[in-house]
């Protein structure tokens, strides 16, 4: 008996560290993602000689703003949409519960938010905190 105690109480810290630590990468990913940002083009999956990385600089005229847990978007300097935004455990970003894709490369100037069929991604550069 005393070692089942032990052990439901090992798996009880053990599962509260590791929802500790998935709920600390949300908190840096959406740190980060504070701020402005503006589309700078996307990623497609065939490369070419012109393009070894399949890149592809067409900006979009999109900028989005994200805030503590809201954001704002316009284009081309007209409002867009507004709302609430969420980072998940697996780096899905999400605006008024709407999948956007999965974040896969954020730092302090660039942003890559990949599709979810897994075809292509976008890139945003950041423009202000």
């Amino acid at each position: 008996m005393r070692k089942i105690i032990i052990l439901s109480a090992f798996f009880a810290f053990v599962g509260c560290s590791d929802n500790k630590d998935d709920k600390s990468e949300i908190n840096e990913l959406e740190k980060k993602l504070k701020g402005i940002w503006t589309h700078e083009g996307y990623y497609a999956d065939v490369a070419t000689d012109e393009n070894p990385d399949g890149f592809f600089p067409e900006p979009s005229g999109v900028t989005i703003r994200y805030f503590t847990e809201t954001f704002s978007s316009t284009y081309l300097g007209n409002p867009l949409k507004n709302g609430n935004y969420n980072v998940s455990n697996d780096s899905l970003l999400t605006h008024d519960d709407e999948i956007v894709g999965k974040i896969v490369q954020i730092n302090d100037s660039k942003l890559i938010v990949r599709d979810l069929s897994g075809y292509g991604a976008s890139r945003y550069g950041k423009i202000s905190e």
